[in-house]
């Protein structure tokens, strides 16, 4: 029965949000995340490169997951640790090496990309509900955040920010732009997000423009742009 499996992905999907997919804390229970986060630190990083200053790092790590699914500008980073820029960007490309966080660019057309501003995402739910608490908004970007980077084999997913708009994801494989958001009828769907489409798609010439909602399904249309909406359960499993 349709309703019936239905009912059973969506379930499985706010399971993943809350626990995450670590196999060690599927079997264990989420108590193990602290220890398994803690050891990729130590192990893949701290040891790995050797890091100094370690328990700045830490923390600067614990920190930097935080910000998860926003903005962080290398330049804010480095005063707030007290440390050099130069320090900030070796520590977050350690993170981005041992798969724990990622850090996603700014689209921009020129070459000289605005190489300070970032934006975090944690490759785990668990993990995120370790260190941040749980939010769907917020989840709910991180998870198609890490599916659009293990899809394109971590190249050509941006953000886009324009003076009076965002865009959470150009995917430049894709051709086309998304936005996530929790919502689950077209009435709550917020004019900004549609806005950001648009002019996105404007900005960007990509005509493709995608909502992944919790449970809207179906088209909207926005300044005489086609949107699909897209339940994030089927977006995870089709795209």
């Amino acid at each position: 029965d349709t309703t019936k499996s239905l009912s059973a992905v969506k379930r499985a999907l706010e399971d993943y949000l809350r626990e995450g997919g670590f196999p060690e804390a599927l079997t264990l229970g989420k108590r193990v995340i602290p220890s398994i986060f803690h050891d990729v630190i130590t192990r893949d990083v701290i040891e790995r490169h050797r890091v100094k200053e370690v328990t700045k790092f830490r923390n600067f790590a614990v920190s930097i997951a935080k910000y998860y699914s926003t903005e962080v500008s290398v330049r804010k980073l480095s005063n707030l640790f007290g440390t050099s820029t130069t320090t900030v960007e070796e520590w977050v490309s350690y993170l981005q090496e041992s798969y724990l966080l990622y850090f996603v660019r700014r689209f921009s057309r020129s070459p000289k990309q605005l190489n300070g501003q970032r934006k975090v995402y944690v490759v785990d739910p668990g993990v995120v509900n370790y260190v941040a608490g749980f939010s769907y908004g917020g989840l709910m970007e991180d998870v198609v955040a890490i599916h659009l980077l293990r899809r394109n084999q971590l190249e050509g997913v941006y953000y886009l920010k324009g003076m009076d708009y965002e865009v959470d994801f150009v995917d430049v494989k894709g051709k086309r732009l998304i936005q996530v958001s929790y919502v689950s009828s077209e009435d709550e769907v917020g004019r900004n997000e549609l806005k950001g489409l648009v002019k996105g798609s404007e900005a960007t010439g990509f005509r493709e423009l995608l909502l992944v909602t919790w449970d809207l399904e179906g088209e909207i249309e926005a300044e005489g742009r086609k949107i699909k909406a897209v339940p994030l359960w089927k977006f995870l499993l089709t795209d």
